[in-house]
């Protein structure tokens, strides 16, 4: 016959959860249920990098992350005098879209480049001229939507930036000097595009007529 006795040199709380994702894009929010067992009374969540930072709730919702990276998820959870603590390492991916450009106003077929804000090698990219790097150069010949989508661990997001293409139409207005006339007046005519315009001549002169041309070539 043996008898087997044993003497707790702790509580029985044992803390615990789910998550209801663990990869999200950027933006998104994941909602947390507590799974400890042990009969705890109360619960203090720590979210770093989220909006809400910590929680007393049982079951807290709606916990939200904007910045891409990974995030460890605390619960502590006590029936008074008795405590357990769990953190989940790495328990939420946060994965951007987010489309990184220096102007997104272009002339017709003029290249521009865009980036893709958050580069990771393990992402997978696909941009609307159907680059996979996480950087592409587009030509645009038409004004509409350029967008990326970014994807990992099944789980794609999307980002779109609108490209407006000017279709510019710039000459050059020429009074000639007459005999009794040595200098010329050009005017530049702009049509099309984006107003207002600006003008640069290579003079200097800002202004959409350049007044007294001597002459030569």
């Amino acid at each position: 016959q043996i008898e087997v006795s044993a003497t707790s040199s702790g509580g029985t709380i044992k803390a615990d959860f789910t998550r209801s994702d663990s990869v999200i894009c950027g933006g998104a929010c994941v909602d947390f249920t507590d799974m400890t067992t042990g009969g705890a009374t109360s619960w203090l969540w720590n979210f770093p990098g989220s909006d809400s930072m910590n929680s007393h709730l049982q079951n807290p919702t709606g916990i939200c992350y904007d910045i891409p990276g990974t995030y460890d998820v605390i619960l502590t959870a006590s029936d008074g005098p008795n405590t357990d603590v769990y953190t989940c390492i790495g328990c939420i991916e946060v994965v951007s879209a987010y489309i990184e450009q220096s102007d997104t106003s272009v002339c017709l077929k003029a290249p521009i480049e865009f980036n893709a804000e958050y580069s990771n090698s393990s992402y997978t990219y696909l941009w609307s001229n159907m680059s996979s790097n996480d950087s592409t150069t587009y030509i645009p010949s038409f004004t509409g939507y350029f967008g990326l989508d970014v994807s990992y661990l099944g789980v794609t997001c999307k980002d779109s930036v609108m490209v407006e293409v000017s279709d510019l139409v710039g000459s050059i207005s020429a009074q000639l000097p007459g005999c009794e006339d040595s200098l010329a007046y050009l005017t530049a005519v702009a049509s099309l595009g984006f107003s207002p315009y600006t003008y640069l001549w290579n003079t200097g002169a800002v202004t959409d007529t350049l007044n007294g041309v001597s002459p030569g070539t």
